[in-house]
């Protein structure tokens, strides 16, 4: 399940799209059929949500490994000011950022977008 939402995001990044409108509509509908979906984004419009989350997490990750935003924004092929909107949500990210982040942070790119479980 998680090798085809890697290709479906392949793709998708391939043909220049993004993760906004229909294509939102497209990978929710991929993500709730291989019950990937979090849960919080279920009620919620997704193209809203996900920036956030997705911030939230990548900043989560990386502060937990006390790296800075220049350091993982370089392994990500990015500049540190895009990693900072995106850290803020401020942007939602392409599809191929998301999988450049992942692999900057060593994370399957599910972790950026499934919600975190708390520890217990």
């Amino acid at each position: 399940m998680a090798a085809d939402l890697e290709r479906l995001s392949r793709e998708l990044h391939r043909h220049g799209y993004t993760v906004a409108g229909d294509l939102v509509g497209a990978l929710t509908e991929t993500l709730r059929h291989n019950n990937l979906l979090p849960d919080f984004l279920s009620d919620e419009p997704v193209a809203a949500a996900l920036p956030d989350h997705i911030g939230n997490v990548v900043r989560s990750v990386r502060r937990g490994r006390r790296e800075t935003q220049a350091d993982v924004a370089q392994r990500a092929g990015m500049h540190p000011y895009s990693l900072r909107r995106i850290e803020a949500g401020q942007t939602n990210p392409r599809v191929g950022t998301i999988q450049a982040l992942a692999v900057a942070l060593d994370v399957p790119v599910s972790v950026l977008l499934k919600k975190p479980t708390p520890d217990i």
